[in-house]
């Protein structure tokens, strides 16, 4: 079964637990998750041509500089201290 198309689309970066990826797919998300040791500008392609809000750890991500908000669906900068799964998923849902 393929998600609506109201259903937000993201895309999760490899530094993003994998139960954090089953977790918001349970909650309807259309989720799709970056292999391991793909490029940075690979990563903004296909949050750009997928229109997928990009979810990472990764902070130059979050450098306006390098990638512009205007082009992009969204990206979520986590920094969570220390990164545990629940607390990520919840900061994530109430976002």
């Amino acid at each position: 079964m393929s998600p609506s198309p109201s259903v937000l689309k993201l895309l999760c970066d490899e530094n993003v637990p994998m139960k954090v990826n089953g977790l918001l797919e349970k909650k309807g998300f259309d989720v799709k998750r970056i292999s391991s040791g793909v490029s940075d500008e690979k990563v903004s392609e296909l949050s750009m041509s997928e229109s997928r809000v990009l979810i990472t750890f990764d902070r130059h991500f979050a450098n306006t500089l390098l990638y512009h908000p205007e082009k992009y669906p969204g990206i979520i900068f986590v920094r969570i201290s220390p990164p545990l799964i629940k607390a990520t998923f919840d900061a994530l849902l109430n976002l």
